[in-house]
């Protein structure tokens, strides 16, 4: 069956697979403003745009991580797809090492990183094109890619897979045992394009790919449309390693740290009945792990994040907060659907240090700040 929905920049159609997980359940729609791309589906269980339940988001994880297709002998590497599906890429690789003890996880990012290794490759469609993956500072966990098998690829949603595509073929000099792919997604609207491109690749023997919902869609542009001119989405700062924390995965891990038990045990104190612990950009899982960790003791608690991704106020979109950048490239970075007044306490987690940015942010969302780096874990 076919369903339409108009969004300002012209009307998306798309048919749906039967599935148990709904479109209503997972995902809304908005308008973008990128002449590449005039639409975008949005996730309500991903942590971004939309807050999410952290209980929900690890139903997602799990339910996603059950679909990976590994063999007990497989090298396996999983990739999170930034900016958006980091987070969730993460949350499926804990869920899958929590039952299999193996495995190695990295995210692409849109930072650099001074002297890291860099796999370039381009998200064609997107606000910020360029994307780059870094091979491990580790020299163990460096061979564990070179001897990877089955790369599992994680993304909130596939519609074309040319990125993906692309992705693999950066990796492949560096990955020479590198057969097979799988594609995981929440939504995959591409009708068995995504594997096809990436199943094209020479050396590449098989693609699978699973998501929660799929389908296909198509998108009609309002030739009426005028979009506001959009600020640059492009940073040029040059290095962000002081950035990079033991809960992030730009240059990759074997095992996420977990929090300390006495840290979340004061924060669920301070979070009254109901809270929501927001991310900064690419830094996503950081904040689904406090927030589980505050539900575990008792708290209702949401999870988003800051992003770069310039979207139009309709359709779901309710409300756009401009925020301060705490990576400091100057760019505008923004707080979708949110309400100060729906939470009894707002956290902010940063993996930056706490300065003007940090402090304007939080300022700007009434929230306290959690710094979240392994042996440094402190709440302002």
């Amino acid at each position: 069956m076919m369903h339409s929905v108009s969004i300002a920049t012209g009307r998306l159609h798309f048919r749906l697979q039967p599935s148990d997980w709904t479109m209503e359940r997972l995902c809304g729609f908005a308008a973008r403003n990128n002449p590449k791309r005039g639409f975008l589906f949005v996730s309500k269980v991903l942590g971004k745009h939309w807050p999410a339940r952290a209980g929900e988001m690890r139903r997602t994880h799990e339910a996603l991580a059950e679909r990976v297709r590994a063999a007990a002998d497989d090298e396996v590497v999983f990739i999170g797809m930034a900016e958006t599906a980091t987070g969730l890429g993460h949350g499926v690789f804990d869920a899958w090492q929590a039952r299999h003890g193996r495995g190695l996880y990295l995210q692409t990012t849109r930072y650099t990183l001074d002297g890291a290794t860099t796999f370039r490759f381009e998200e064609a469609h997107s606000h910020a094109s360029e994307i780059r993956l870094y091979a491990p500072d580790s020299a163990a966990l460096r061979e564990r890619l070179r001897r990877a098998t089955l790369a599992v690829l994680v993304d909130d949603e596939i519609s074309t897979g040319r990125t993906l595509g692309a992705l693999v073929a950066s990796l492949q000099p560096s990955c020479p045992d590198l057969r097979r792919v799988q594609l995981l997604s929440l939504t995959d609207f591409s009708a068995g394009r995504a594997c096809a491109a990436v199943g094209a690749l020479p050396g590449i023997e098989s693609c699978a790919s699973d998501s929660l919902l799929s389908g296909d869609f198509s998108f009609d542009p309002d030739p009426t449309f005028s979009a506001p001119p959009a600020e640059s989405a492009v940073g040029s700062a040059p290095c962000r390693r002081g950035h990079v924390a033991g809960y992030s995965a730009r240059l990759g891990l074997e095992h996420t740290p977990a929090l300390p038990a006495a840290l979340a045990d004061r924060l669920a104190r301070g979070s009254g009945r109901r809270c929501l612990v927001v991310g900064t950009g690419e830094f996503m899982h950081g904040a689904f792990l406090l927030a589980r960790e505050l539900e575990l003791r008792g708290v209702e608690a949401y999870v988003q994040s800051t992003t770069r991704s310039p979207i139009l106020a309709g359709s779901d979109i309710s409300r756009i907060e401009r925020v301060p950048d705490p990576y400091g490239e100057g760019i505008p970075n923004f707080l979708y659907n949110y309400r100060r007044g729906d939470y009894d306490r707002v956290w902010l987690v940063h993996e930056t240090p706490r300065d003007e940015a940090v402090a304007g942010l939080c300022s700007i969302l009434g929230a306290d700040s959690v710094l979240l780096r392994p042996g440094e874990e402190a709440a302002a």
